[in-house]
């Protein structure tokens, strides 16, 4: 390990997990140089785990293609010599695996940045990463209700029993602007199918008593639904952000 990764960058990347950030340092051929409580605990579900000298393919619960994905962006930053932003949709890392009642991809914003050493070589990568809590499919908040209103608190993980995976689809396009017929049209089922189910099955379970849409919508939004896109709707990938260029690397 050089003096510039162990004297500077090490400490520079502690000083940031001090705030809970989600941090990993890798060289060039992927071996994990530094981690964070907070980034081991979002792999592997473990603080305490050796990562040190591994690579994520040897740590990480998630499927190789999934991984090599991941390391496959620390390659490019390393080829450009400059730093990218991306978004990575996941269901396999550690905190969705550990409930199988959650059937929902995690959206995680990745910054990724090369290490320069002093004769201007990249020596190594290192990424910052949050939950993307803005994601939807169409970034709009598209209704408000006049009126304020008083929601019965449900439990997260416990509405992910009740629902099953065509209630969490139909919902989740709901809460995203999509009308009933424009559901229907996606998920290849009738419009009448998809009004029923919203009237005598998300409603109920969402502990709605009167059928409204805008009600349910509401309800579903303050217990974050509109940030989780069940797995069924979209697939695993990384959305890579390079100046004004946006690409996809599917797993």
């Amino acid at each position: 390990m050089s003096n510039l990764i162990k004297d500077v960058v090490i400490p520079f990347l502690q000083i940031l997990a001090r705030s809970e950030q989600v941090v990993v340092l890798c060289d060039n051929n992927g071996k994990i140089l530094y981690a964070s409580d907070e980034w081991k605990i979002y792999i592997c579900g473990d603080k305490n785990r050796d990562v040190v000298g591994r690579t994520l393919h040897e740590i990480s619960p998630a499927p190789k293609t999934q991984t090599e994905a991941v390391i496959s962006v620390h390659k490019i930053v390393v080829e450009k010599r400059s730093p990218i932003s991306c978004i990575v949709i996941s269901d396999s890392f550690y905190h969705v695996q550990k409930s199988s009642n959650f059937d929902h991809h995690v959206i995680v914003e990745t910054d990724i940045f090369p290490v320069v050493d002093e004769q201007n070589n990249v020596i190594a990568t290192y990424a910052i990463s949050k939950e993307f809590y803005d994601f939807n499919l169409f970034y709009v908040a598209y209704f408000k209700l006049g009126h304020s209103l008083t929601l019965d608190i449900v439990d997260e993980e416990i509405l992910f029993t009740k629902l099953s995976r065509r209630e969490l689809e139909i919902l989740y396009l709901l809460i995203n602007g999509l009308s009933q017929s424009e559901i229907a049209g996606c998920l290849n089922i009738s419009r009448g199918a998809v009004a029923k189910i919203i009237s005598s099955r998300i409603s109920e379970k969402l502990g709605v008593n009167k059928v409204s849409q805008a009600l349910i919508i509401q309800k579903a939004i303050s217990l974050k639904l509109h940030q989780k896109v069940p797995i069924s709707l979209l697939e695993y990938g990384i959305i890579v952000v390079d100046g004004q260029n946006i690409s996809f690397v599917p797993s």
